[in-house]
Formats: C-alpha cells, structure tokens, sequence
C-alpha cells in the first residue's frame, strides 16, 4: 500500500488517542490501513465497496501487526468507539471500521496533491494517467477478500467461488486449516487457492481412510512436522 495521511496536531489534544502508546499504535494504525478511495472487495462472503475512512480488519490481524495483546486491542477499539472516533460492525471473518472524521482531516492534502498533479509537466502527466489506469485494472480485474480467523487467506472472488463448488461441504473448514497453518508457521505462498488444493491432494494420496477425518489441529500439526521432516 502507497500514498501517505495527516496527523492533526489536535490528536495531542485527545484523551483518548493519547490515553496510551498502544491507543496511539492502533490509531495511526487504522489511519493507515483505511482506504481513501472506493474499493469492492469482499466482507466474507458478502461484496462491499468501501468507502474512504473504512477498512476490514479483525482483532486478531491488528494484535499481531502491532505485537500487542488481543484483549487490549479490543479494549482499545472499544475506546474509540465510545469517543466516537470510530464505528465498527463486527462479523466472524472480521470487523467493517470507519474513521469517522475521515473526510474532515484528509481531503484537504488530498485535494492539494491532485493540483500539484494537474501543475506537473504533460509528460509526467502522462505517466500518472497509465499507472492510474493499471491500477484500476487491476481492482477490476482482481477482487481479493481476506478470510480465516487471523484474517490472512487472500482469495479472489472467483477462487472463493470454486472453493465453495469444489467443498460445498467443509470450505470454510479448509479456509481455518490454512489461516491456522499461516499463523502458526509465518509460511508465504503465491496462490492460498493453489495451496489447498494442493493439501487437498496430498490428504487424498495418503494413507488416512475418508471416514477417519483428523480434529483441525491434530490435522495442521502433523502437515507441519512433515514440512520439517522434508525440509521444506
């Protein structure tokens, strides 16, 4: 993610914000994260566009990204909807939150950027417009969701779509073992909708009868001493 926000000198004025370090981390935080334009992408199953000040996160995802604890960051977001900074809905696959001043403290600079743009030579004008419009290619092209407890399985509509023809029976099952599986090793792959088929393959070949399906963790830990045992 590029670009750049504001931080108001009045946020040294807000208890709440500046009730703590880590108010202050989840804050700049979710300033960060939100997009400043209108973006579809998928809140679990459902499609949403966001709008500029939103963003999709979980507790889980923001504990981890700022290394502090899950029941403070609820707490901390708790804060923050209570000093009506922010607004959240929150669902299993994750929390819609929209910073509520949003418009009142970016657009500005915004505004400011897109005249220095305008002011630029044609050339480089020229340049901004192509980049402008691969972008949004490839949000068209390519609409990414974000799904599992820890909110790091990326799948396209179109992948999440197979997922659920191919598994109608335990998708989202398959989706856990891998947001599990990520968390648990830090492991990085291109395709997640690849990497389950390719765990689905691999449980097929083996030795394990259809009827004798292995409890989720059970399951992930001896993929995992597997992997370890290979090298991989």
């Amino acid at each position: 993610m590029a670009g750049w926000i504001k931080l108001h000198r009045k946020i040294l004025d807000n208890p709440v914000v500046m009730k703590s370090p880590e108010h202050f981390m989840v804050w700049a935080y979710l300033l960060l994260e939100a997009t400043h334009e209108d973006y579809p992408t998928l809140w679990g199953k459902d499609k949403v566009v966001l709008k500029p000040g939103q963003v999709i996160k979980g507790r889980l995802q923001i504990a981890r990204d700022l290394r502090i604890n899950e029941s403070k960051v609820k707490r901390i977001l708790n804060d923050l909807k209570s000093d009506q900074q922010i607004d959240q809905q929150a669902k299993h696959y994750g929390s819609l939150i929209t910073i509520l001043n949003w418009h009142t403290y970016q657009n500005c600079d915004q505004q400011i950027d897109q005249q220095v743009t305008n002011e630029r030579p044609t050339s480089d004008q020229r340049v901004t417009s192509k980049q402008e419009q691969k972008n949004k290619r490839t949000k068209e092209d390519i609409n990414i969701g974000v799904y599992g407890e820890f909110q790091n399985v990326r799948l396209t509509d179109d992948e999440y779509k197979k997922l659920v023809d191919r598994f109608p029976m335990d998708y989202q099952d398959r989706v856990e073992n891998l947001s599990q599986y990520l968390a648990k090793t830090g492991k990085r792959y291109k395709s997640h909708y690849a990497t389950i088929l390719s765990w689905d393959r691999k449980n097929t070949r083996g030795k394990q009868k259809p009827e004798e399906k292995p409890g989720r963790l059970d399951w992930l830990d001896e993929l995992i001493e597997q992997e370890a045992a290979n090298g991989v």
